[in-house]
């Protein structure tokens, strides 16, 4: 497929399945995300793969908390506003839920 058609074909996903990922699939995401470009070519990124649930909800819960602390300002609205003011209501998440489907 070249990149053309690959752009204007994709879609984003909202609603996943429970059963994990093979870990075939998830070595090439991650080879892909390796190999793929970077700011001044500095290869600084790093991948964290979480598969216990109980960490997961950890995390979750750690990042609404942080999040709520946090206030709106003009330099942060457009970027993480909408975060800051769900976590303050309690309903912040940085992940999409699992569903079955």
């Amino acid at each position: 497929m070249d990149v053309f058609s690959c752009i204007a074909t994709r879609h984003s996903t909202r609603k996943f399945k429970e059963e994990p990922v093979p870990q075939e699939v998830l070595d090439k995401v991650i080879e892909a995300g390796r190999q793929a470009p970077s700011g001044k070519h500095k290869n600084q990124s790093r991948f964290i793969v979480i598969r216990k649930k109980e960490v997961l909800q950890e995390l979750i819960a750690l990042v609404q908390q942080e999040f709520a602390k946090m206030e709106v300002t003009p330099e942060n609205d457009d970027n993480f506003g909408g975060a800051i003011r769900a976590a303050k209501k309690g309903g912040y998440a940085f992940m999409y839920i699992h569903t079955s489907s």
